[in-house]
């Protein structure tokens, strides 16, 4: 059976000041715009500063910088931009962004280029969120979050954000939830969520979640060593795109809707891979809707596709090893063509490698997947097109 995971009960923390330690190493000199251009993550130039080191009675400068989170979002307006400095922040209490960008006068909370900043959020309470974003028209990149002991990046009903290049891991409850009704156009690109409520039936990484909106998309990001599932639909009752992300050694895979509603929620996913998941690969959670998955890879699962109740689609998908056999559990309403249990290659001798070190490996500066022969089809079976091999 599906592995079951309870909803997170509605919590909000207040907007708080955070104070910061010390870095633990200087930061380097920063170094042109917001934003990722084919190079590294980073912002070079900013209107307003943070540093570890730093104080709020600074002037949010280069060169007297803020030191906490809080007083940043506090006094950022449309079009400016937070640079955080590289080092650790360790905060107190959670904070919230609660100023809204527009189109065009976007705010941007960014890493200084070739700096990390991290969040490590060990101090702050249970009853808080660590971040929580109440605001639309925001880019949020180069992050890092840590420790939390409840959820570490929550954005309620959250319009046009784009989340990209993150590292949200060792949470208890979630690295990056998206939820609540209003929550349109948003991307969550090159991001990593992992070990998030290591238990079984824990934490999940990526969860765009009881709520509703169109145009959400994530692209380009990993989910791993999570309690409960890596990438989460649960409950979200509007289609999202779910894109070249993969999800490995979590309770489950990806889970496609349910979450407690009847919705049918036709989400669409393309060239995805999920691997080692002790659960499921793929889950429709109860969801009847029209799934569309499109060259997706289950491989070493428990049950590789698991969609009892979607009226799903599935065209050019693999499952192979895993290990309760190759055969799906589809709806009797369900369409299948050109997968590997329709007659297409089945074996692992259809991929390039089964090694997945490299997949697994670090990403470069900036944040793409790391290129990778692993799952990669030989020729034109089904299947995952992974990152190509370098």
């Amino acid at each position: 059976p599906p592995a079951q995971r309870a909803a997170p009960a509605p919590s909000r923390p207040a907007p708080v000041r955070i104070p910061a330690a010390p870095a633990s190493g200087s930061p380097s000199a920063a170094a042109t715009s917001a934003g990722r251009t084919g190079g590294a993550i980073g912002v070079t130039r900013a209107d307003i500063y943070l540093a570890p080191d730093g104080s709020d009675s600074g002037d949010g400068s280069r060169t007297r910088p803020y030191a906490t989170l809080g007083k940043a979002v506090s006094v950022v307006r449309p079009g400016q931009t937070i640079a955080m400095r590289g080092g650790t922040y360790r905060p107190d209490r959670g904070v919230a962004l609660t100023t809204d960008g527009a189109a065009g006068r976007r705010i941007t909370l960014s890493n200084v280029r070739g700096e990390r900043p991290v969040i490590d959020a060990s101090a702050v309470p249970a009853s808080d969120w660590a971040v929580t974003q109440q605001a639309d028209h925001w880019t949020v990149q180069g992050l890092e979050i840590r420790g939390s002991a409840s959820h570490a990046y929550v954005c309620r009903g959250c319009r046009n954000t784009v989340f990209r290049g993150l590292s949200l891991h060792h949470n208890a409850r979630s690295g990056l939830t998206l939820r609540d009704a209003g929550t349109e156009d948003n991307s969550v690109l090159d991001s990593d969520f992992h070990s998030n409520g290591p238990k079984p039936g824990g934490g999940v990484g990526l969860g765009v979640k009881f709520g509703s909106g169109g145009g959400n998309v994530v692209r380009g990001c990993r989910a791993f060593g999570n309690g409960a599932d890596g990438i989460d639909l649960g409950g979200f009752t509007t289609p999202v795109t779910v894109e070249s992300s993969w999800s490995y050694r979590n309770g489950n895979g990806f889970t496609l809707g349910g979450g407690g509603t009847t919705a049918e929620v036709a989400h669409v996913l393309t060239d995805d891979a999920a691997w080692d998941n002790t659960g499921l690969g793929f889950n429709d959670e109860g969801n009847a809707g029209a799934v569309r998955l499109t060259r997706n890879t289950a491989f070493r699962n428990g049950t590789g596709f698991y969609l009892p109740s979607a009226s799903a689609v599935l065209t050019a998908n693999a499952a192979v090893g895993n290990a309760e056999g190759p055969e799906p559990v589809l709806a009797d309403a369900a369409r299948s063509e050109g997968n590997t249990w329709d007659g297409g290659g089945a074996g692992p001798s259809m991929f390039a490698t089964t090694d997945s070190a490299t997949a697994e490996s670090p990403r470069s500066a900036d944040a793409a997947l790391p290129r990778t022969a692993f799952l990669a089809p030989d020729g034109q079976v089904p299947g995952a097109r992974m990152a190509a091999a370098g």
